[in-house]
């Protein structure tokens, strides 16, 4: 077994071609990373939106929504309450059924003693109902007040004249809930319009008027007082069943809920919903049921403060409660029996904030008033609970500051491993010269008022300041004066020497390392003059460069905005970068450090890439780098001597050259989802088309359209040479650099009924012989005979386009633009003259095979036939994977494209009929055949095994869940097993466990071991074990089998991994069998920080072995290095679980074994 360790030795490289940065392969060239450090402006205006509107006077912002209603179509009204720190014009705001903003309704009037049907007063008012689509609401005062009713559009259709108000002895108080039926109005009684003097004055009652003509009915009064448990004490809430014969009150008095029996005007007994049998109690006596109001926990049925009640279509019972230190969604049988609860209190996630209205739709829609925190939330449940938040932020009303949207921003940016992998990030709060927090706690939309938060370095500039920023940036607030120059002073200290106790990120004697500041600001800075000085200082004497960038900076004079251009100017970057919103301030700020990262490589030989040879050829791709251009990609084909291991005196071909000599027109390059089909569709006749897909983010210009389509299909646009010329050809083939190569050509796989081993029926030929394979080989389906099928070469690059060239001639037959990569080629554009930014396109592995499936199942006709499908993973040049059928090569079509937006929370797929579905995953929850929330960046190849799915045959793919950068914890630390016969629907997403023991921010880019019974006649099954490896250092076997637990998973081994010992797994364990074991090979370091020395590096080499296979067994404790041996001479032993070698300090595994 120690003999391994000869060839993984090998695999100890300073550097290498795996490396997932865009940064020089091994022997090319060296890579300094640059140093930046972002400087955040915590001024109180980036507590404002956009607009420079504080946030509570933005029109969409909820202050303090206290119940809601919503019609027919979906929309939801929402009627608010009154805040002393907001000047709010109107009371109720209406949204769409997908969570957007509409308008406003019920302008605030001050005199409540005269209610004016279409307005509200801020005193009452504070429930709503709707019946027939009109929407009633009572206003007015303690005294009287009418009912007005509304159309959709807040338009007065009627109002009742006044209502009086019943008297308790000399007392007073207002009507606070309201119920419709088609002949009825229900009045709720018991709230104090100002202080309650009474006891009585919480006493309740409700009053019945008939919804024709307002007339009144009759008043049902309540009996008891306030602290005598008066059933009725305090009414917060009505609601009616939807058959009308049951009815709802919540007191707060009371602190319960009862159902009644309704009729008319007849209402029935109280029938107590959970609750104490007698209601509350006196607060002097009985602690523990005030403990348990306390904490909502020893008796979770019992009632504090209900504010809400709901019947669902079933007419089980729902209930908003407050304890004092929670929050609840309770729900009870239709008899009022307690089921389950939800719910916490904060200010902040998924808790709730006192919430008081609840409102489900006749399809079972639940949506709370979070009054607290200014949110409607959409709530899940079924028959047996309240589940979770499904839609935090649904509603565009939680308005987003500056300071949110930059947050986000510089998350997108760490995230990136394109930025992060060659550069070393930091992160400096500026603003006010001092800290000074006189109400830390402050709702977010008035945090600035209050609290200064001073200027100080965050995270320093190191390699791990990327993961740290991440989410360290969260606690950044907005609160006090822009002082920029004491902030550069700080930046220009720590530069030159260290400060606060952090040194100097600078390697001595680098002149080639590159040092920026990204300095990030919405406002007028103290002392610009002082603040330029400070940064030309910087520049000129260390060379330290700064970006100045403006945002939400367009209101500014030209004045103000030459403080911009000075620092900018002064600080060596030439220009300011302006950002009037999320999407300019991501493309500006990428582009800026695209520009910087660039700079900082130095390259002197071309890379050599990936190979393949088939029969006496090698296939080989090769690249140049080319500075703040697009890198010079090249495929050659070579005849190999295998007699003499040696490759002829000269190439075959050469893609490339071949490429080049073909005009930019005659090309046929073809994407999907546009509405115009054909080989040769992306073009610039469709750039209307084209046009939003290529500039997701932006609101391109036909010429800006045009020079993008032309420079994809080989046009040199940006006048990448500087010769002025920009209709000349450039050269066409982008760099193949992680992407794989694969031959394609006649079908020749193998079908045979028993090769006489042991699993024979559980083998690929196996089934192949059973389903006609051989006729599909003698067939015409591939557009000829498939025996005689041309051949091509199938390679991903990294200009975004998926090539297949002519194997024998080198020409290309086509180039494939996925719909998952088509927004990102913008991002090739630089505001810098002469250039463009060089980057990932479709970089990672490619899988090719002939699988057995209906390739048109929305015909309604099941008529699976064989077909050559290729499966392509985007790489680091994106979340997704997409799916072609090359069976005719001349005629390829698209089947599906899967994407992650990890920043949009959206999962789009894009099917065979080539129109874009999303699903929108903002509040946590989503359609569970496309939960791709998990996949990162796509680095694991694909691996298509057929699999028992219902007892019948299934092709799928399974793939890890990608990378994170080892920054962002929303991504990556999954297996996903994918439908390959319906469009891309998942079959399984299998979450990796992660460890509390390691700080690794996980995630599963390897490629995953996958054991099939055609790899080895131990595999007794069918389906497949699959063995993951993730960046935490753990391997997890996977049971993809049809012995035991489908999909069941189990750790088998942990390499206790940190970010201290940089014991991080990028590669594949390699899998072979001996003595009847399975024994899993592998090495961990940091392929991404490969520069990074450090003495707690130690990296490891192993060998271990699953004892189980080829059964799966759940394992109580995952194996460690203490039960295996290490040593030359220290062979491991049965009872053993394998061998392990320390490697020198620093020395790093970067390639699979």
């Amino acid at each position: 077994m120690i003999k391994k360790i000869i060839i993984l030795i090998l695999l100890i490289l300073p550097i290498s071609h795996k490396s997932y940065s865009k940064s020089p392969p091994l022997g090319t060239g060296s890579l300094v990373p640059s140093n930046i450090m972002i400087m955040l402006d915590n001024s109180g205006s980036m507590g404002w939106d956009l607009n420079g509107y504080q946030l509570s006077s933005n029109p969409s912002f909820l202050s303090n929504p206290t119940d809601l209603v919503v019609d027919s179509s979906g929309d939801v009204y929402v009627i608010g309450g009154y805040s002393r720190f907001e000047n709010k014009l109107y009371k109720m705001h209406v949204f769409g059924a997908d969570g957007t903003f509409k308008r406003r309704m019920l302008q605030y009037q001050s005199n409540y003693w005269n209610p004016v049907c279409g307005k509200a007063s801020s005193t009452v008012a504070d429930k709503i109902a709707i019946h027939n689509d009109q929407i009633y609401y009572f206003d007015g005062n303690y005294y009287r007040g009418r009912i007005s009713v509304l159309d959709k559009n807040g338009n007065c259709i009627r109002q009742s004249r006044d209502i009086e108000t019943p008297r308790y002895g000399s007392y007073r108080s207002n009507y606070n809930s309201i119920a419709v039926t088609d002949d009825y109005i229900y009045l709720g009684k018991g709230s104090c319009s100002f202080y309650c003097y009474s006891q009585y004055e919480g006493a309740g009652s409700i009053t019945i008027l008939r919804r024709s003509d307002f007339s009144f009915v009759k008043r049902i009064a309540g009996y008891g007082n306030y602290y005598q448990h008066n059933l009725w004490g305090d009414i917060k809430d009505i609601a009616v069943s939807s058959d009308g014969t049951k009815m709802l009150v919540a007191s707060a008095g009371a602190s319960s809920v009862c159902l009644h029996t309704l009729s008319g005007t007849n209402i029935g007994g109280c029938t107590k919903v959970g609750g104490r049998p007698n209601g509350r109690p006196n607060q002097n006596y009985d602690r523990t049921w005030w403990k348990a109001w306390d904490y909502g926990g020893t008796y979770p049925d019992y009632h504090y403060d209900p504010t809400g009640v709901a019947f669902d279509s079933s007419n089980n019972i729902y209930v908003v409660d407050q304890p004092k230190r929670n929050s609840f969604i309770k729900k009870f049988n239709s008899s009022g029996t307690y089921i389950s609860s939800f719910g916490t209190i904060n200010w902040n996630g998924d808790a709730f904030y006192n919430p008081h209205g609840i409102h489900i739709t006749s399809s079972d829609k639940m949506y709370i008033a979070d009054t607290g925190n200014n949110k409607i939330r959409e709530i899940s449940f079924n028959q047996s609970n309240v589940g979770s938040v499904t839609t935090s932020t649904v509603f565009k009303s939680e308005v987003q500051s500056r300071m949110d949207i930059a947050k986000e921003v510089i998350k997108r940016i760490v995230s990136n491993t394109e930025l992060t992998s060659s550069a070393n990030f930091g992160l400096m709060e500026w603003g006010h010269p001092y800290s000074s927090l006189r109400w830390p706690s402050a709702p977010k939309y008035i945090r600035w008022r209050y609290n200064y938060y001073g200027t100080k370095i965050r995270v320093p500039v190191n390699e791990d300041g990327a993961r740290k920023i991440y989410t360290d940036v969260d606690k950044v607030y907005a609160g006090g004066g822009t002082y920029l120059t004491p902030a550069l002073n700080i930046a220009k200290s720590y530069f030159a020497n260290g400060h606060s106790g952090f040194p100097s990120p600078r390697i001595p004697n680098a002149k080639c390392q590159a040092n920026y500041l990204i300095v990030i600001s919405d406002g007028v800075f103290a002392n610009p003059r002082g603040a330029a000085n400070v940064a030309r200082d910087l520049n000129n004497q260390y060379q330290i460069k700064t970006f100045a960038v403006g945002f939400a900076t367009s209101s500014f004079t030209a004045s103000t905005k030459q403080n911009y251009v000075n620092l900018a100017v002064s600080g060596g970057t030439v220009a300011p970068l302006y950002a009037d919103n999320e999407a300019e301030m991501i493309a500006k700020l990428t582009d800026a450090i695209k520009q910087v990262v660039s700079g900082a490589l130095t390259f002197n030989s071309p890379a050599v890439m990936s190979d393949k040879q088939k029969g006496d050829f090698i296939y080989q791709s090769t690249f140049k780098y080319s500075k703040n251009t697009q890198w010079q990609g090249h495929l050659k084909k070579h005849k190999f001597d295998s007699k003499t291991g040696k490759l002829a005196a000269t190439e075959e071909w050469d893609a490339a050259e071949k490429l080049n000599k073909k005009s930019y027109s005659a090309r046929n390059l073809w994407t999907t989802s546009i509405g115009v089909s054909g080989l040769n569709n992306f073009t610039t006749s469709n750039r209307s088309n084209l046009k939003s897909l290529l500039f997701p983010r932006k609101s391109a210009t036909d010429a800006e359209t045009d020079k993008l389509i032309n420079f994809i299909r080989g046009i040199d646009s940006y006048d990448e040479d500087g010769d002025s010329n920009t209709t000349e050809s450039r050269h066409k083939l982008a760099d193949i650099y992680h992407a794989n190569i694969n031959i394609v050509g006649p079908v020749e796989g193998i079908s045979n009924s028993n090769d006489g081993t042991a699993n024979y029926d559980k083998k690929d030929s196996y089934y192949r012989a059973s389903k006609g394979y051989e006729n599909f080989k003698s067939g015409n389906s591939c557009g000829t005979s498939c025996s005689s099928r041309t051949e091509v070469v199938l390679a991903g690059a990294n200009s975004g386009i998926f090539h297949a060239f002519n194997a024998t001639d080198g020409e290309e037959v086509w180039g494939y633009i996925p719909p998952n990569i088509t927004g990102k080629l913008s991002t090739m554009v630089t505001s810098k003259a002469n250039a463009s930014n060089a980057i990932y396109g479709i970089d990672g592995s490619a899988t090719v095979k002939d699988i057995y499936f209906d390739d048109t199942p929305n015909d309604g006709v099941n008529n699976p036939r064989w077909r050559t499908i290729v499966i392509s993973a985007l790489g680091a040049g994106g979340h997704g994977y997409f799916v072609l059928d090359i069976t005719n090569i001349s005629s390829p079509k698209h089947l599906f494209a899967i994407e992650n937006d990890p920043f949009d929370k959206k999962v789009n797929i894009w099917g065979a009929d080539e129109q874009k579905r999303s699903f929108d995953y903002t509040g946590g929850s989503i359609n569970e055949d496309y939960d791709y929330r998990k996949l990162g960046e796509a680095w694991s190849a694909p691996r298509i095994i057929r699999i028992k799915h219902d007892g019948k045959d299934k092709w799928a793919a399974v793939v890890g869940g990608g990378f994170n950068g080892a920054t962002n914890p929303n991504y990556g630390s999954a297996v996903f097993v994918i439908d390959l016969e319906t469009e891309g629907t998942l079959l399984q997403k299998i979450d990796i466990e992660d460890t509390s023991a390691s700080n690794i921010v996980n995630s599963v880019p390897s490629d995953l071991a996958v054991i099939t019974a055609d790899g080895t006649e131990k595999a007794n099954y069918n389906g497949a074990l699959v063995y993951a490896a993730d960046l935490e250092g753990k391997v997890t076997k996977i049971n993809l089998t049809d012995k035991g637990t489908m999909y069941q998973s189990t750790i088998l081994f942990n390499a206790q991994s940190t970010n201290e010992n940089g014991r991080y797994i990028f590669s594949k364990p390699e899998a072979t069998i001996r003595d009847s074991k399975l024994w899993l090979y592998f090495g961990t370091g940091d392929k991404q920080k490969l520069q990074k020395l450090s003495s707690n590096i130690k990296n490891r080499l192993y060998g271990i072995k699953d004892k189980d296979f080829p059964n799966f067994q759940a394992i109580n404790s995952a194996g460690t290095v203490s039960q295996c041996k290490t040593g030359a001479n220290n062979c491991p032993g049965t009872a053993d679980l394998g061998w392990y070698i320390d490697l020198d300090k620093s020395k790093k595994v970067t390639a699979e074994p």
